[in-house]
């Protein structure tokens, strides 16, 4: 009987610290978090060709990885560690989407523990602010690389060809009315001096008749 309880016991201490494991503790996953901090997060683009319009793909850049670290895309369901650098490029992000990382421990007693959470934002893309109509008006929002456009493309060169449109008759209007003022001016001007100004002509058309008339005097002398 002895002989057992020997045995229980000694199998209850191997197993023991098998069943036992040991916490995380503040000191430790404080100093996880810093590193999961420090990562730094970029994108790049590029753009390809597709039929008519080009599309845009997306590449994320990872800074400062870690060995002790690893990083899930939530939002996709990929994971990714550490691969003997300290940048991870990953491809072939959409445009206009957000991102959730989840950076995690990948070794020690906080082994897959929650960190941090990281969100990578990317721009929309416009695939036809390329197009020929947007010539001369590429500061306009429907004709901006990263503008939101949810327009057909029929829809869109209409809505741009009102735009021209209305540039066009901004810049001529204040030519007509410079024009307009500068008539109305001078209307102003004769109606409120015209008694001066005829009083004036007359005076110099007599005056001239005048002379006329003495120069023929003395010619005929």
């Amino acid at each position: 009987m002895k002989g057992i309880k020997k045995i229980l016991i000694f199998s209850l201490l191997m197993f023991i610290p098998n069943m036992v494991k040991a916490d995380c503790d503040y000191n430790e996953k404080s100093r996880l978090q810093s590193l999961a901090s420090n990562l730094n997060f970029s994108y790049d683009y590029k753009e390809i060709a597709d039929g008519k319009f080009n599309k845009v793909s997306f590449d994320i850049i990872i800074n400062n990885l870690q060995p002790e670290l690893y990083i899930d895309d939530v939002t996709n369901g990929v994971t990714h560690y550490y691969n003997n650098k300290n940048e991870i490029t990953i491809n072939n992000y959409s445009a206009g989407s957000t991102i959730e990382f989840e950076i995690r421990a990948r070794l020690g007693n906080c082994k897959n523990q929650y960190l941090i959470t990281h969100y990578v934002t990317l721009p929309p893309y416009n695939k036809y602010y390329k197009d020929l109509i947007c010539n001369g008006v590429t500061s306009y929002k429907l004709c901006d690389r990263w503008s939101k456009i949810t327009l057909s493309y029929d829809d869109f060169v209409e809505r741009v060809t009102e735009y021209k449109k209305e540039l066009r008759q901004t810049h001529e209007d204040p030519i007509i009315e410079d024009e307009n003022e500068f008539i109305e001016k001078i209307i102003s001007f004769l109606s409120k001096y015209s008694i001066y100004l005829f009083g004036g002509i007359i005076i110099v058309c007599s005056s001239l008749i005048f002379y006329l008339s003495r120069k023929d005097d003395f010619d005929l002398k």
